[in-house]
Formats: structure tokens, C-alpha cells, sequence
């Protein structure tokens, strides 16, 4: 079989940590938070589809799980994080193989939808991926009023004993660099796409003949929090 053609998914820590090397070439984070999203995030059960050549990661896409809460039900969604090729490799569809299993892996995971925050959403959109809603960045005291965020938003990410453990963390590691710039872009966006219309269709309360579409616009006419969460 032709190498480059070949997807693997990583699931291990020493697997997983095969991919530093490309994350920090391309990406500007802090070595806080590097060392925070390899040390404790990576131990839970995110997946990490790569591309090799020559036994070299070019390419790879971060699948993070989160269960969001929508319309009081729980439903299972995967974020797509560190999107990356490496410089050489560019313009081969890498990216848009990586993510068209990353659906795939989604489907058989039985998530409901993939959503980003992407910093060039035009690159996303030629990937079947549609703005839902903004990227929501609450003051830190409305950030800790969870009570508040389930009185005021249709969805939003549960947040469970796990999640505020990693996000104490993330936090510890944010406050050592407290002037870096996060890299996202004015006005960010979140954007998804639906993996499971049924699924959607049961919990939004829509007809059971709503077509992905009519799902998608359904979400953005509910209000959504949705933070990075990373």
C-alpha cells in the first residue's frame, strides 16, 4: 500500500507524543500549555490522526471528545483541534483526507456533530464545515458561574469532575504566560458539521425529515456557549 496514503490513529501517550514535534513547529503556544495539552489532556481518550512519510508525521488532526448538553439531553460531539501539515506537504489534501476520516471515526463513535474554532474559516467551509455560532469568551467570573451558562444558553459543554480538573490545569499553565497572544482571530467563529441528523433531529425537536442543513440552522438560531475549551 502507498505509505502516503495511510491514516493511523494514534490512541497511547508515547504514540501520542509523536506528534510534539509538529505541533510546536507549527503552532505559537506556550510551552505551559503545550506541556499541559501533552501531559494531562492526552491521557484521556482524544484521538490523533496522523499522516506519515517515510515515517515522518506531516499531517495530523486532534480529535478531542466533550459531551455537550442541548436541550437538556447529552450528546456526544468530538472538537477538531491542531490542524496541521507540515510546510512541505502542503496542497497535497492531506488535510481534507484527515478530516474526511475524522467524520468517519465520529460516525463510528456515535458523536452527534465535529466543531472547531477555526483561525481561516473559508478553509473549513471547502470542507463542509458552517458557522453555528461566535466564539464565546465570558469574563472569568461569568466563566465560573455554571449555574448562570445553563440558565442562559440552549448548549453548552457539561461540565463533569474531569473536565474542571484539566481546566484547573489549563488555567495554572494560561496564567504562567498571562501577555501571550492567543492567536485567535477578531470576531471568531465555531463551526460543525453534522455527523448524526437523527440524532439532532430527536433532541432540537425537529421533523424527522430535517435535512442536515435545516439541523445546522436550527443550532444557530439557539443560543450556544461554546468556549476553547482545549
Amino acid at each position: 500500500m502507498n505509505q502516503k496514503n495511510e491514516i493511523k490513529i494514534l490512541k497511547t501517550i508515547p504514540e501520542k507524543q509523536q506528534t510534539r514535534t509538529l505541533y510546536e513547529r507549527i503552532f505559537q503556544d506556550t510551552k505551559a500549555f503545550t506541556d499541559f495539552y501533552y501531559l494531562e489532556k492526552c491521557k484521556n481518550d482524544n484521538r490523533i490522526l496522523v499522516k506519515e512519510i517515510n515515517k515522518e508525521i506531516v499531517a495530523m488532526v486532534h480529535m478531542i471528545p466533550y459531551t455537550f448538553q442541548m436541550c437538556g439531553q447529552g450528546i456526544k460531539s468530538f472538537y477538531i483541534f491542531a490542524v496541521a501539515t507540515d510546510e512541505r506537504y502542503r496542497r497535497m489534501g492531506m488535510m481534507q483526507q484527515l478530516l474526511d476520516k475524522a467524520l468517519e471515526v465520529a460516525r463510528q463513535e456515535h458523536a452527534a456533530f465535529l466543531y472547531l474554532l477555526p483561525v481561516h474559516p473559508e478553509v473549513y467551509k471547502k470542507a463542509g464545515y458552517q458557522t453555528i455560532c461566535n466564539f464565546t469568551c465570558l469574563r472569568a467570573d461569568e466563566y465560573d458561574d455554571y449555574t448562570q451558562i445553563q440558565a442562559s444558553y440552549d448548549y453548552y459543554i457539561l461540565r463533569d469532575e474531569e473536565y474542571m480538573r484539566l481546566d484547573r490545569l489549563k488555567r495554572a499553565a494560561l496564567m504562567q504566560d498571562v501577555e501571550e497572544d492567543t492567536g485567535l482571530p477578531e470576531n471568531a467563529v465555531i463551526m460543525a458539521k453534522i455527523v448524526d441528523v437523527k440524532k439532532l433531529q430527536t433532541v432540537l425537536h425537529l421533523s424527522n425529515t430535517a435535512t442536515g442543513q435545516e439541523v445546522l440552522e436550527k443550532l444557530r438560531q439557539l443560543k450556544g456557549y461554546v468556549c476553547e475549551d482545549v
